[in-house]
């Protein structure tokens, strides 16, 4: 059941980087360090976008108050 869940959702023991079958330390390591790079990357790329839009909406709420 459980594994099913996690082929489902995309997350399995490989992309948590939890250690499978005939891996090493270091390959485990390797590929967490990889998951934790791609996710910094899209949270700051999220971040940036929050902040372009509500810089937008104050701009356009200025511009609205003062005209």
């Amino acid at each position: 059941m459980m594994e099913e869940l996690q082929k489902r959702l995309g997350v399995t023991d490989y992309v948590q980087g939890l250690q499978t079958p005939g891996q090493t330390a270091s390959e485990v390591r390797l590929r967490h360090l990889r998951l934790t790079l791609a996710l910094l990357t899209r949270s700051n790329s999220l971040k940036r976008w929050v902040f372009k839009q509500l810089g937008e909406m104050f701009y356009q709420l200025m511009s609205a108050v003062l005209d």
